[in-house]
């Protein structure tokens, strides 16, 4: 039995000194020049030969057609009724106190779309109120109205291809009320303006 412990100890140990031997060899990194400051000498170093990359030359010695149309390098023109000056649309309500966390401006199917979310920590009760008494005054026509516990949403229309909606929203664990204002107008009634 001792013999037996005894071997096993023994090839621990031979093992342990083998796997000691073979890992004490000059570190593959030994041979980088360091200067004072940590940085690597210049001479261990090789720049990469720099090449000037342009995508569209090569594409052209290709003879490949143009990658966008015209619509994608013009952009999209802002909508006349939304106040870039001030961030918001002109002819909606907006809320004093709400900051605005997100704009989206595109063309949908011939209409142009706005969409901007704005937050605030006033009360739920207290913009959905101020919506409610700003659109009676406001030229629009409340073609739908609405209210849920913690959401309520007004769809608007106004002249023929005038649209807009308004949507509050309540997160009252997180003390955040939402406000969501869509503005729409048809590519038609944009023609004739």
């Amino acid at each position: 039995m001792e013999t037996q412990v005894f071997n096993r100890a023994l090839a621990v140990l031979i093992l342990c000194t083998a796997v000691w031997f073979s890992a004490c060899k000059k570190p593959s990194y030994a041979d980088i020049k360091v200067e004072e400051h940590g940085a690597a000498a210049q001479g261990n170093r090789e720049e990469p030969k720099s090449q000037s990359i342009d995508p569209e030359s090569d594409l052209k010695k290709l003879g490949a057609p143009d990658q966008g149309n015209a619509d994608q390098q013009k952009g999209i023109a802002m909508p006349d009724f939304f106040d870039s000056g001030k961030g918001r649309v002109k002819d909606l309500p907006y809320y004093p106190r709400a900051v605005t966390t997100n704009i989206q401006i595109a063309p949908v199917s011939n209409t142009t779309m706005l969409l901007q979310v704005m937050k605030t920590r006033d009360s739920f009760e207290t913009v959905t109120a101020f919506f409610d008494q700003a659109l009676k005054t406001g030229g629009w026509k409340i073609s739908s109205l609405n209210k849920g516990e913690s959401l309520w949403s007004w769809e608007l229309a106004k002249d023929k291809g005038e649209q807009g909606a308004i949507q509050v929203e309540g997160q009252k664990e997180q003390g955040i009320v939402f406000i969501v204002l869509r503005r729409a107008r048809s590519a038609t009634e944009l023609d004739k303006k």
